[in-house]
């Protein structure tokens, strides 16, 4: 084996928490109230657009979409690794392999 590929959200690092916290708070500005079970039970592992198109109909759901990463993109300070990622990137990079990131995340929260 000479490299590996790791999966950014939810592998390399917990990103859940904090993708709920934007939903509940950018659609709290639309009136829709939503809480953490919610977004695990609803919205978790769908598109942004489409999420937007089923909660808030007749809105813009791209632009909605770009505003949900960018609120997200605020907020990384709040993303921690997953326990043991440093470790793990440590010993891959001390073996001499490649490590590569794969993520169907914006290409704008990946670099950021």
């Amino acid at each position: 084996m000479r490299a590996i590929l790791l999966d950014l959200d939810g592998t390399m690092v917990d990103s859940d928490p904090v993708h709920a916290a934007v939903f509940v708070d950018l659609l709290a500005g639309y009136g829709r109230e939503i809480d953490a079970d919610y977004y695990y039970l609803e919205i978790h592992g769908r598109q942004n657009a489409a999420i937007f198109a089923d909660l808030l109909p007749g809105e813009d759901a791209r632009a909605l979409s770009l505003r949900k990463e960018a609120m997200y993109r605020e907020r990384l300070d709040e993303v921690a690794p997953v326990a043991g990622m440093a470790e793990f990137v440590a010993r891959v990079r001390g073996a001499g392999m490649r490590l590569g990131l794969v993520t169907n995340a914006p290409r704008a929260n990946a670099d950021a």
